[in-house]
């Protein structure tokens, strides 16, 4: 290695620490199990690795080592152009910003790593989307954020069950998993998952709705006959309720 290969690996090797420290920095509209704390992409993106490799070395004939490199690059564009709230679907214009935006910091990506192009590289791999691999890492992505949506009893996320880009999302999973129709069943299941959560919320929201109007009239009731012992013991139980 020349005295000027060593100066620009070590200016590489500083700014692809960068990128990373940066990366950590993205929020995404998907939270803890607290359901207060952002998961950032970096979560997000060991995430998908993870279970990606997991999967597809136990089911699958694909090359779990090419997974784990695109898994682990996919989402680095974002450390510039951020990440994209995609819950309730984008319109026309929305999506041709996204990709305008992504397309930029690829480009800031691949000339500051210039000398040592793996993660460019990567990053165009799976955005080529001509392999195996890159739909099979692009199912699991669409899968964990319900993971998260479970872990965080359906904090922050619309409903599933009447969202119309949720539907066009499960039908391009469908199209991306007729080889391994396993994975569309998982889809669907953590679908199902989440909109029974999402179902027993609503429920309990209209239960808490019922009864706060209920006490309400109670109270209003009890103040003109406040010696009624049937509307203390009910107001003693509202009370406990709520």
């Amino acid at each position: 290695m020349s005295e000027d290969e060593y100066k620009k690996t070590e200016e590489t090797i500083f700014y692809l620490a960068s990128v990373c420290m940066t990366l950590g920095m993205v929020n995404r509209a998907t939270r803890h199990p607290d359901g207060k704390t952002f998961e950032t992409d970096t979560t997000h993106t060991v995430m998908v690795a993870v279970i990606a490799c997991s999967l597809a070395s136990r089911f699958t004939d694909l090359n779990v080592g090419l997974i784990a490199e695109l898994a682990l690059a996919h989402d680095f564009p974002e450390a510039y152009a951020g990440d994209t709230d995609t819950r309730q679907g984008l319109s026309e214009n929305q999506k041709t910003e996204k990709k305008e935006r992504e397309k930029i910091a690829m480009e800031m990506i691949a000339d500051k790593t210039k000398e040592m192009p793996w993660l460019p590289d990567c990053i165009h791999m799976y955005e080529d989307r001509n392999r195996a691999e890159t739909d099979f890492i692009w199912v699991v992505d669409k899968i964990v954020p319900k993971l998260t949506h479970i872990m965080n009893g359906c904090k922050v996320v619309p409903s599933l069950s009447d969202n119309g880009y949720h539907q066009e999302q499960r039908l391009s999973v469908q199209r991306r998993t007729s080889q391994w129709p396993w994975m569309l069943a998982l889809d669907y299941t953590f679908v199902a998952r989440t909109v029974k959560i999402q179902t027993e919320l609503e429920e309990r929201r209209k239960t808490k709705s019922n009864l706060d109007d209920i006490k309400k009239l109670v109270g209003q009731i009890y103040w003109t006959h406040p010696d009624h012992d049937d509307l203390k013991e009910l107001q003693k139980l509202l009370n406990e309720v709520l």
